[in-house]
């Protein structure tokens, strides 16, 4: 007998001991349904809001405050790294 015979006959077999799906009167969302729906919307919207503060606020870190610090970084990371050991 093949895997495939057998597949079949198990569903033939478990097939009538499904529940039926229920009459679409028979069925509503309720409030709990609709509490956890706002619930998860406002969560998406609070994360949008928190996302959007800490990119603004690493875009700020990133820029450099004036023309000195913007000239040093640029020296920082262009210096040669053997002038930073130490020659003892």
């Amino acid at each position: 007998m093949s895997i495939t015979a057998a597949l079949i006959g198990a569903a033939g077999i478990v097939a009538p001991l499904v529940d039926k799906v229920p009459a679409d009167k028979n069925v509503k969302a309720g409030w709990l349904g609709a509490v956890v729906f706002v619930g998860l919307a406002l969560a998406v919207v609070f994360l949008a809001f928190s996302l959007v503060k800490h990119l603004r606020r690493a875009e700020k870190n990133l820029a450099p405050k004036d023309e000195d610090d913007a000239e040093k970084k640029v020296e920082e990371s262009t210096a040669d790294p053997a002038d930073h050991r130490s020659h003892g």
